[in-house]
């Protein structure tokens, strides 16, 4: 469906007709449409459902901090008393609204559920879970809460890297702290809290205290940045890399600690996990009933472009199956290598061709003013897929991360709007900052013709609870089923100097029945 303003704006109106329902068992309704619209700063699109009880209309979505120009699934739920929204002939009205005439709208689909009762409707059966593809609707806020942000060991979680790893046997978090330090502790998950101001959220402190690894490991290569920590039968594997490796040639990439109750205790390294780069960042387990299609690999890793150098990366965010069996036995030696396979990788072209996006690496060159060409959405030299993972029970490899320009465009060293110059890639508009995420269906993974084939389902911005509009990045995850842990650049500053990350939650449910 095309919706044009033929006039300054456009207002029109669905009609539903939920004659089948009781108003008295409805306890929620679900509004959901796929929707293609403009920039936001150049025509603002609105739904809202008609209350009769207050005469008002309530908005259920908009497209701000959509990405324009794509698909993008918009979805509300509503409680209150059904009844409030049926007119005098039993229907239910939803407006669409338009602010200007400066563009169109296109909806693939708008669909209102009403939910009986406390339980959320129960989904189609099907055969397998490989047929399931998962939503970001899906994924459910639970709470946040703090890190105390005094010193402890060798470094503090003000200005942090923020890679995660979570512990199930003790409900805690491993978090890499500050990026002079390069650190790791571990925190405990106190009870989330869902107060809205980040003072009246609950602190972690840590049981384990800071521990440094650079220092002590043999390193010839330089490694100096942490960019993927893992539990696995008790050990602590930890992926890292040289942040500036300017020829791109570093081979070195993984330790060991091998209690990882003991971050003070043994450990060794380096080994090499094949890929390197585009294979060393993020870890975690493949779903036993994915094992066999990935060779019987039980791990994955993957990575992508998040620090300097960028043609040392995969050009959008990469999955490697590998096996850990050979590190993780204590007599494994330095230099050893950690065999892994690629199943969706994106390598560097002169050309673009095995980009993940035409433009994956296009900036406005040094010294011109902006505003620029606005980024490309599905991938572009600002983004950033920091963290990976298989969501249970569906055929869903989810991606998470940031983005950048999508209005005001990228260049290099830019002078931005504010008079502030960037010491590299910068978008134009100092607010153009989103937190991002991209989803891909494991089918199409396994099914590519090239590692370099496969793209998104579905990608775009997600508002994450205390990310101020993106301005507090995504900057490290950690997922234990069904409880994902996100920790956000910053946002749990309290003080004047302070800059702790905060730790926000969801659940991502499995969609297998």
């Amino acid at each position: 469906m095309r919706f044009i303003p033929n006039d300054l704006k456009y207002t029109g109106t669905f009609t539903f007709d939920p004659s089948s329902a009781i108003p008295s068992d409805v306890s929620q309704i679900m509004f959901e449409a796929n929707v293609l619209s403009p920039k936001f700063t150049a025509q603002r699109w609105k739904f809202q459902i008609h209350s009769f009880a207050t005469k008002k209309g309530i908005t259920l979505s908009s497209n701000k901090k959509k990405t324009p120009l794509q698909w993008n699934v918009w979805v509300r739920k509503l409680s209150g008393s059904f009844s409030d929204f049926l007119n005098p002939n039993g229907y239910v009205k939803i407006r669409q609204i338009s602010n200007n005439s400066n563009g169109i709208l296109l909806v693939d689909y708008l669909k209102l559920s009403l939910i009986v009762g406390t339980a959320a409707p129960t989904p189609s059966p099907v055969s397998s879970p490989a047929s399931r593809l998962e939503s970001m609707s899906e994924l459910t806020y639970m709470g946040a809460f703090r890190l105390n942000s005094g010193t402890y060991g060798d470094s503090n979680v003000n200005y942090a890297i923020g890679i995660l790893a979570y512990s199930p046997t003790r409900n805690s978090i491993f978090i890499t702290g500050h990026a002079h330090h390069n650190a790791i502790a571990e925190f405990p998950v106190p009870e989330l809290g869902i107060a809205t101001l980040v003072s009246d959220l609950p602190v972690a402190t840590p049981i384990q205290k800071f521990q440094q690894y650079f220092n002590t490991l043999p390193n010839e290569e330089g490694i100096n940045r942490i960019t993927g920590i893992w539990i696995q039968d008790g050990q602590l594997i930890v992926n890292a890399e040289n942040w500036y490796d300017a020829a791109g040639d570093n081979v070195d990439t993984t330790f060991v600690v091998r209690n990882a109750t003991d971050l003070q205790g043994d450990f060794n390294g380096f080994f090499r996990m094949t890929g390197a780069a585009h294979s060393s960042g993020y870890m975690g387990s493949i779903p036993s009933e994915w094992q066999a299609s990935f060779g019987g690999a039980k791990s994955y890793t993957g990575w992508s472009s998040v620090h300097s150098i960028t043609s040392r990366y995969s050009q959008g965010p990469s999955l490697w199956a590998f096996d850990s069996s050979g590190i993780l036995d204590s007599s494994s030696s330095p230099g050893d290598s950690i065999p892994a396979t690629a199943y969706m990788n994106f390598p560097y072209s002169y050309s673009g061709d095995s980009h993940i996006s035409e433009g994956a690496l296009l900036w406005a060159e040094q010294g011109t003013v902006g505003p620029f060409d606005p980024a490309d959405p599905l991938w572009n030299p600002l983004a950033e897929g920091v963290y990976g993972f298989f969501v249970p029970g569906s055929s869903t490899f989810l991606v998470i991360g940031s983005t950048a320009g999508l209005e005001t465009g990228i260049g290099y060293k830019a002078v931005q709007e504010d008079g502030n110059q960037c010491g590299g890639p910068c978008a134009f508009g100092p607010n153009d900052y989103y937190n991002y995420y991209w989803m891909f269906d494991i089918n199409e993974i396994l099914s590519a013709d090239t590692v370099s084939s496969p793209r998104p389902y579905a990608y775009g911005i997600w508002d994450v609870p205390f990310d101020d509009y993106g301005r507090h990045s995504i900057i490290g995850a950690a997922f234990s089923p069904p409880n994902l842990y996100v920790a956000l650049a910053n946002a749990g500053q309290v003080g004047t100097y302070d800059r702790p990350p905060l730790i926000v939650s969801f659940t991502v449910p499995s969609l297998q029945k």
